[in-house]
């Protein structure tokens, strides 16, 4: 399991990153590998 914590957003930011289209199909709905990571503040690997 990960931990993520997500930087603080602006609902800009989530209307842009949907608009990407790179979310589809992706578990949590975010790719972390691509455009996904300008959202992310943080991962922890819990286990």
């Amino acid at each position: 399991m990960t931990e993520v914590r997500f930087r603080p957003l602006a609902a800009s930011d989530g209307d842009r990153y949907v608009a990407t289209g790179e979310w589809r199909g992706r578990a949590g709905g975010y790719a972390i590998q691509g455009k996904g990571a300008t959202l992310v503040a943080e991962l922890k690997a819990t286990i």
